[in-house]
């Protein structure tokens, strides 16, 4: 997400220095499907979103799903999301405060499967 984040930033003219302070940016986690949704809505209107996951392990046979993290570009900044799907505490019991697995895929496909959204 870093790359796509660089890879947006305002250009300098030659000379000109920016702070880092002068980036905004705005970071939350999506815990209810309506905020997913309401995300997934604006990624698809922007037409272009970063998307990256979190998984179990590096081994894709063995991996599971647990997390998707979700950047776009909005006139104030950059709104990057977390959508955690199953995190577990020590015991294996799932945290709340997660939209359900089948639930978070739902909402997610009409994004995933839009030819007209850029996912990078």
């Amino acid at each position: 997400m870093n790359s796509l984040l660089k890879a947006h930033e305002p250009e300098k003219q030659h000379g000109e220095q920016h702070d880092e302070d002068e980036a905004h940016y705005s970071v939350e986690t999506l815990t209810d499907k309506k905020t997913l949704e309401d995300f997934c809505n604006a990624a698809r209107e922007q037409g272009y979103v970063a998307i990256d996951i979190e998984t179990t392990a590096l081994n894709v046979i063995a991996a599971k799903l647990t997390g998707v993290a979700l950047c776009l570009r909005g006139c104030a900044g950059f709104r990057a999301a977390y959508l955690p799907l199953a995190h577990c505490d020590a015991q294996g019991k799932l945290l709340d405060g997660q939209v359900a697995f089948d639930d978070a895929l739902a909402i997610l496909k009409p994004l995933l499967d839009d030819r007209a959204t850029l996912k990078a």
